[in-house]
């Protein structure tokens, strides 16, 4: 019975610091999400259109009413596709790249047929 007790302090041990290693992670990217301060708010323009907006510790730097890198005029209509394309532009503001698109990174996230 003594081993059992032992066993069950060890691994209630184990399992509280890997807890503790995971709120610690965690809390640092958070931390790193903040310290960028992008946002991404997805709103709807009207009945069949979307936009996407782009605000850096709460400023706006990006409002996209259509799909961008394609040569016309094409809206967002479903509210997936804005967030897709809204969340690539923050990835590369992220990694400090140019935020425009390509016609390719829009076929990688189905956005435009291939």
């Amino acid at each position: 019975m003594k081993i059992v007790l032992k066993y069950i302090m060890l691994a209630t041990t184990l399992i509280g610091i890997a807890i503790g290693i995971l709120a610690v992670s965690s809390a640092e990217e958070d931390q790193e999400e903040h310290a960028a301060g992008y946002e991404l708010l997805v709103s709807k323009k009207d009945s069949e259109r979307w936009i996407y907006e782009v605000y850096q510790n709460k400023k706006l730097i990006i409002r996209q009413e259509r799909i961008p890198a394609v040569e016309g005029t094409y809206y967002f209509t479903k509210k997936e596709d804005a967030v897709l394309v809204g969340s690539l532009v923050i990835k590369k503001l992220k990694e400090s790249k140019t935020p425009s698109l390509t016609e390719e990174e829009l076929k990688n996230l189905n956005i435009l047929s291939n």
